[in-house]
């Protein structure tokens, strides 16, 4: 089990890596109880992200990415991935 946020309507989800190292698929529940049938297609171990592919999932709400260039002291940001996972088995 895992979490992870959609980043485009059209159901592609980031998450992390350890989450679904050994599984090219996986089955997602959303908040609203609806539930997606999802493909990895793409992970990087370095930084533990893997991005998702939700099947039949469109007009999801998708969380706005930042620009870490343009942050100033004071926002509020949220950090995704772990830095370790990549000595993980």
């Amino acid at each position: 089990m895992g979490s992870g946020f959609v980043i485009s309507a059209d159901g592609y989800i980031l998450t992390n890596n350890h989450v679904v190292m050994r599984q090219p698929r996986s089955r997602l529940s959303s908040a609203d109880g609806k539930e997606y049938d999802a493909k990895v297609v793409g992970r990087d171990l370095k930084t533990d992200l893997a991005l998702l592919k939700a099947e039949g999932a469109s007009a999801l709400h998708a969380l706005q990415l930042g620009d870490s260039d343009s942050l100033k002291v004071g926002n509020w940001v949220v950090a995704v991935g772990s830095p370790l996972a990549s000595s993980r088995p």
